[in-house]
């Protein structure tokens, strides 16, 4: 299992109904609700295991729902330089 944390340079905010990342290199991305929920777990470090379960708690999914969408999310985010994996 690969644990994340986000990337360095990466700043964020949060609006009303959103999150938004930028990276050093001016990329932005603009997250909702369940994204949002994801990125704020990682940012607070921790671990894959626990964000997966308390995605899984939060979205009502199984465990293998859950982990996949954890998966594919942070999986995507780390390819978009906006996490890191460690």
């Amino acid at each position: 299992m690969t644990d994340y944390r986000v990337g360095r340079g990466v700043r964020w905010s949060v609006g009303r109904v959103t999150l938004t990342l930028a990276d050093a290199k001016g990329n932005v991305r603009t997250l909702r609700y369940p994204e949002a929920a994801v990125f704020d777990l990682v940012s607070r470090g921790r671990p894959f295991a626990k964000v997966v379960s308390l995605t899984a708690h939060i979205l009502s999914l199984d465990a293998a729902g859950a982990e996949a969408l954890v998966r594919s999310t942070l999986e995507e985010w780390a390819d978009g330089g906006f996490l890191e994996r460690v």
